[in-house]
């Protein structure tokens, strides 16, 4: 079997990276782009593997596409095998190695983006791909090694990723200083109650255990603003007609000659530990990333209170 897999290599690994394809995209027309031509193609070389290894690796599912237990595993052992030949090829030929990250657009803005200088001083050789995902499309690619990196908040930690902490994330109520007026030392009630407030909506967790923790204070939060990210929320807070609830390490950018932090325990029980996550394998397989993941737990922990 080992030598008639190698005889037909180029043969497996052609289906192999069309497996790939298809079961990131979820189905053969998306990941064929709509072509009609392109989509018989896919199917005729995914029922080839199919063939070859004598077991099923796709199962329909209504309109779409799933892995079988066994498609899983195998493309595993692909992306395992791809991601260390595309090491080994770029090394050799001195071209930059790829280092992909994923993490929430509040982390990449106030976390990532700070210390990008530092990340290419020390890799130089290296190409970083930063992507803005959902907690919940960070573990899963990190888990099958789409992603080198993750971060995430410690209650989705996947048993299969080794994770190391980089602090608390807290929230504060950033104020414009004008919309304050004469009341500089305003208690945190009045001003949720009386200056029109901007934060992220959606049915997302955040928004959700906000208004909870409302209801159980009996406040009264005048929302005016609900914006998709944590960094449209900062920008209407440079309007200067908002307050906004956000992480508090958007105060790094903020000038605070024009906002106040005020104290506020109503959002304590918004705090998250945030971790780096990288799947296991990807160590072993690429040894530039252990080098990559040391230095970004160091770079990117979170400041403390």
């Amino acid at each position: 079997m080992f030598n008639n897999l190698f005889a037909q290599s180029g043969f497996t690994l052609d289906r192999l990276r069309t497996l790939c394809e298809v079961a990131e995209a979820g189905g053969m027309t998306k990941a064929a782009g709509g072509k009609q031509s392109r989509q018989g193609q896919f199917s005729r070389q995914v029922k080839e593997l199919e063939m070859f290894f004598g077991t099923e690796l796709l199962r329909r599912q209504g309109k779409s596409i799933r892995l079988s237990a066994a498609g899983v595993r195998l493309i595993k052992i692909a992306r395992e095998c791809f991601s260390a030949f595309d090491d080994f090829y770029r090394d050799c030929k001195s071209e930059p190695i790829d280092c992909s990250i994923g993490a929430g657009d509040a982390l990449l803005q106030w976390v990532l983006f700070p210390h990008l200088a530092q990340l290419r001083d020390a890799f130089p050789r290296v190409a970083f791909h930063l992507f803005s995902l959902r907690t919940l499309d960070i573990v899963e690619r990190v888990n099958d090694l789409r992603l080198d990196f993750g971060l995430v908040r410690k209650d989705a930690v996947s048993p299969r990723q080794n994770a190391e902490l980089l602090g608390i994330q807290t929230y504060s109520l950033f104020v414009p200083i004008r919309l304050l007026g004469s009341r500089k030392h305003a208690d945190w009630r009045e001003v949720m109650a009386s200056v029109p407030l901007a934060t992220i909506g959606g049915e997302g967790a955040f928004r959700a255990n906000l208004d909870k923790e409302a209801t159980k204070r009996k406040l009264r939060l005048n929302f005016s603003l609900s914006c998709s990210t944590f960094p449209e929320v900062a920008k209407a807070l440079q309007s200067d007609k908002y307050a906004a609830i956000l992480p508090s390490i958007a105060a790094a950018e903020l000038d605070h000659n024009r906002f106040a932090a005020i104290a506020t325990p109503f959002l304590k029980p918004q705090d998250r530990e945030i971790y780096l996550v990288w799947n296991p394998g990807i160590t072993h397989l690429r040894p530039t990333t252990l080098v990559i993941k040391e230095r970004l737990a160091k770079l990117l922990k979170l400041p403390t209170e």
